[in-house]
């Protein structure tokens, strides 16, 4: 393991997604609300992005920029077509 990332989850939503917290009877517990896979989901690409490019070969990483590229420019091209530049 030669590369460590660590990244938060910013606003109330992200705090709030595992909680540890007493129940009734004064159980501890932990809650997990209803965002937390959306939450851990946003953590792990904010991860992915970071950790990507200093492990990924050049020729993967000349990928995954082609890729964002072709997707933006089709994107561009479609809104043009249909009169709403962006």
């Amino acid at each position: 393991l030669e590369h460590l990332v660590r990244s938060h989850g910013v606003g109330k939503e992200a705090t709030e997604a595992v909680y540890q917290t007493e129940d009734t009877e004064g159980h501890l517990g932990v809650r997990l609300s209803k965002d937390v896979v959306r939450v851990a989901s946003e953590c792990m690409e904010r991860n992915l992005t970071v950790l990507g490019p200093r492990v990924l070969p050049w020729s993967e990483l000349f990928r995954v920029g082609w890729s964002v590229a072709r997707r933006a420019a089709v994107r561009a091209l479609r809104a043009v077509l249909r009169g709403n530049p962006a």
